[in-house]
């Protein structure tokens, strides 16, 4: 009896230790689980467009990709049409003929694409496709003919189905945008001095709606998770509008289009920086009250929308920056130091407002010549491989922001708000 009862002691035992190991293992995987928070989005970032030098073996597109990943950027901003091959000197590939068979057959886009970005966004500019080849891309300015709503339907649908598949429960979030609208629908040569045609503004009307429609349709289609896929118009001439009253794609285009955000190429809201006879603090308030006063107007010319989005406004800064030494024939010259205070400006403002993302432009300087002689200035990093000061202000900022996300998370077990965040990040631009 007393053997019997020891037995099933010890099975009682060892069944209660088997749980209780068991109970332990599942809390240890409960509290890891815990641990995994969806990706944060810093607001700033940067870009690469048409780099004209490099520094290492890698092509330029990973090479530059690489640089804003190290400064700890998790924003990647890039190019993914025909002019591939010449923009970021790649190869040519006679079996890439559109947007989905570059960026699954070009090895850097491949490449970039999986590396650990969360927010992507593309100038995807649509072209025909002839004979099996992808020609340059469509004339904005011309208008929109039926065949072309037809062929960039479908080209930015497939392109949202790709992405949606290819990365589905990747957590990444891609952005389907264009360059500066107002010059596209212009066409050259590019001037304030010039009006654009009413054919115009009526093509970029139907040419926006087609793509936001496309995807949506594409995302009601598709089945996925855990990945995102939005679409973006681009504006530039703001200030040609509010003070002249010129009609420009925020007053004509906008209010008439359904996308799901719009981006501000801003830099004719930056003041005049360069003017050497004025104080830099006069200078840093211009700047402020110009940008705001932008990102109010846009604003409100956008028309009310239905759709949940993972942020309060609908407005970013697409392209900000500040060229040290000329603009095109116009001479400037600001101090590298100065160009990190209009930097810290810019951005403080973006965040401020709500921009949910402002993008500096842009890591190595596209408006030199091949292999960075007479630059204007505008990289974060010289053609001489120099992190600029205006560098070190975003490297600082993503320290201190994720020094403040790790306590958050330790603290509370969750991501900041948005809100949280910026009060925060507010006081790190603004107290160096």
């Amino acid at each position: 009896m007393i053997e019997r009862q020891t037995v099933t002691l010890k099975i009682y035992t060892h069944n209660l230790m088997t749980l209780t190991l068991v109970f332990l293992l599942w809390q240890i995987g409960y509290s890891f689980a815990e641990e995994t928070y969806p990706p944060f989005n810093y607001v700033l970032g940067t870009q690469t467009f048409q780099p004209k030098y490099q520094f290492t073996e890698e092509t330029r597109l990973v090479e530059t990709a690489m640089q804003i990943e190290e400064m700890g950027s998790n924003i990647l901003k890039i190019l993914i049409d025909s002019d591939y091959s010449d923009h970021y000197m790649l190869p040519q590939n006679t079996d890439i003929n559109s947007f989905t068979s570059l960026l699954d057959k070009e090895p850097s886009y491949r490449k970039v694409l999986r590396m650990p970005f969360d927010y992507y966004f593309f100038w995807a500019h649509c072209s025909p496709i002839e004979d099996g080849e992808w020609k340059p891309h469509y004339d904005w300015a011309q208008g929109y003919s039926e065949s072309q709503r037809i062929d960039e339907y479908q080209q930015i649908y497939d392109l949202t189905c790709y992405l949606l598949t290819e990365f589905d429960n990747s957590g990444k979030t891609f952005f389907l945008g264009h360059w500066e609208g107002d010059w596209a629908i212009m066409g050259e040569p590019y001037s304030r001095d010039r009006e654009i045609s009413q054919k115009a503004f009526d093509g970029m009307i139907e040419r926006m709606n087609t793509r936001q429609l496309a995807v949506d349709n594409a995302k009601r289609d598709t089945p996925h998770k855990n990945v995102d896929v939005f679409h973006y118009m681009e504006t530039v001439l703001v200030e040609d509008a509010i003070k002249k009253g010129k009609k420009t794609l925020t007053n004509s285009v906008l209010p008439y289009v359904n996308v799901d955000l719009v981006s501000f190429s801003c830099y004719s809201s930056l003041g005049s920086f360069w003017e050497g006879n004025l104080t830099m603090e006069k200078r840093k308030e211009t700047m402020k009250t110009s940008l705001l006063k932008a990102l109010d107007f846009i604003e409100k010319h956008m028309p009310p929308t239905d759709k949940k989005y993972p942020w309060d406004k609908r407005v970013f800064i697409g392209e900000y920056g500040f060229r040290r030494f000329h603009r095109g024939s116009q001479k400037i010259s600001i101090t590298a130091q100065q160009q990190a205070e209009f930097t810290r400006t810019a951005s403080a403002a973006a965040l401020s407002w709500g921009c949910p993302f402002a993008l500096y432009w842009q890591m190595y300087d596209n408006e030199s010549e091949e292999g960075g002689a007479n630059p204007s200035g505008l990289a974060l990093i010289d053609k001489d491989n120099q992190k600029q000061p205006a560098y070190l202000v975003h490297k600082n900022f993503y320290r201190r922001a994720n020094d403040f996300i790790d306590r958050c998370r330790s603290d509370f077990r969750r991501n900041p708000t948005q809100a949280e965040f910026r009060e925060e990040a507010l006081k790190w631009l603004l107290s160096e």
